[in-house]
């Protein structure tokens, strides 16, 4: 529908440019509506009093624009959360989580730059804006773009039949992961098995997410969304389940969750914290706490992030470390082609040192996996619960002794050690 209302629209509106922005934005507007009703006006009044603030701290040359509006669209969306009703805002609060991180991203890219000047690019107007917030491509599943992503796609056709494949396959695994969601593993759960119910209750959870990933995929691909390296099969990549289910640390792992909300956190969050803060822990504490504000008033959300942010870090210092102090290739992320270690797999793959790097890199792998379900469990709704619980968050994780909090504390400890 996106396609045939911009080809029509480009035989009737003089400016190409204007043309492309205009068409994005009204079929964003139908699209909501057709989904939301009416309820998704909120998110376009959110998004037009986001742009008013933009003007203000433009017009006033702030060096703070893109944290200014950061924190002004993150509080406002708390406060609907806090104010609306409760099904009303859980209608548009996908939308309105994707709206707030183009928004942001927005605001830090028109705006001061990390060495306090200000942007040489002009502030796009307000059609340009609602086009770029309201595309049909992203506005509903996601996942955030950045706006020079939204102009190049503007110029991408589909005369390439490559994305019929890259559709067929994102529908096709979207399927099969909604009905294991639902249907296969929710079969295989067995009441016996402490920890594979665990494990299987936290892989639907996961296995629902994937869905809506490959869906989005599917979206983009048809949308005409480039990408620098896309997948032969699957084209513009938002999740990598085989990374997640199978990965070398709980780093790589959250990298693969989401990539483009992950480059989100990353860019614009992550690394203007270690600017102005200098400290890797307070930098990745403060986007973990965005992270999980993003997501609204969730406990669930903010207990399974904020563990996660302590988790990363200790697994990555101690790793760090002990890559050092034994020369060895045991840091969070696999060895580049360029690695200096002496024990490396990659340069003498069977030899007995290198043979003893990799188990170690295989049972910090498991220890991911183990971290992956025993936070998966607190986002299930069926594991160990029963009514007298149902609505205690904790009550999952002190069934489980909170195992994982504890091996975390005593990698912590042995790394101070070290």
């Amino acid at each position: 529908m996106y396609h045939l209302l911009r080809s029509l629209l480009e035989n009737a509106w003089p400016s190409k440019e204007s043309l492309h922005h205009l068409s994005s934005m009204v079929c964003g507007f139908v699209t909501l509506y057709l989904s939301l009703s009416y309820d998704w006006l909120i998110v376009l009044l959110l998004c037009l009093l986001a742009y008013t603030l933009i003007l203000i701290i433009s017009y006033y040359k702030s060096p703070h624009e893109g944290m200014g509006v950061a924190i002004f669209t993150i509080v406002v969306q708390l406060a609907c959360e806090y104010f609306m009703k409760h099904l009303e805002w859980q209608k548009v609060r996908g939308v309105q989580m994707v709206a707030t991180m183009k928004t942001i991203s927005f605001a830090f890219d028109f705006g001061a730059k990390d060495t306090g000047e200000r942007s040489t690019v002009k502030l796009p107007d307000l059609l340009s804006y609602l086009g770029y917030v309201f595309c049909p491509t992203t506005c509903m599943l996601g996942p955030w773009m950045p706006y020079s992503l939204y102009n190049q796609k503007q110029r991408t056709s589909l005369k390439n039949l490559h994305w019929l494949l890259w559709t067929f396959t994102n529908v096709t695994l979207a399927v099969v992961f909604l009905n294991l969601s639902n249907c296969f593993i929710p079969w295989l759960r067995s009441d016996d098995l402490l920890w594979l119910r665990i494990y299987l209750d936290a892989l639907a959870v996961r296995c629902s997410h994937y869905f809506i990933s490959f869906l989005s995929q599917a979206t983009v691909v048809v949308g005409g969304v480039p990408s620098q390296k896309p997948d032969y099969l699957l084209g513009y990549k938002i999740t990598q389940p085989l990374n997640i289910e199978f990965p070398r640390s709980l780093h790589s792992l959250v990298r693969c969750w989401n990539i483009p909300m992950h480059q989100w956190l990353k860019k614009y969050m992550f690394r203007k914290l270690q600017i102005t803060y200098g400290s890797y822990f307070i930098s990745l504490l403060f986007t973990y706490v965005i992270s999980a504000l993003l997501h609204g008033f969730h406990a669930k959300v903010h207990l399974v992030l904020l563990s996660l942010a302590g988790f990363t870090y200790i697994e990555n210092s101690l790793r760090s470390t002990l890559a050092h102090v034994y020369d060895s290739c045991l840091e969070v992320n696999d060895c580049s082609r360029s690695c200096t270690y002496t024990h490396c797999p990659r340069r003498r793959k069977w030899s007995s040192d290198t043979l003893l790097v990799r188990f170690i890199n295989l049972m910090f792998s498991n220890l991911a996996i183990l971290n992956l379900a025993y936070l998966g469990v607190m986002m299930s709704d069926n594991s160990m619960s029963d009514e007298s619980h149902q609505y205690e968050d904790l009550w999952k994780w002190q069934r489980l002794n909170y195992i994982g909090h504890f091996i975390n504390l005593i990698m912590y400890i042995f790394y101070l050690s070290i």
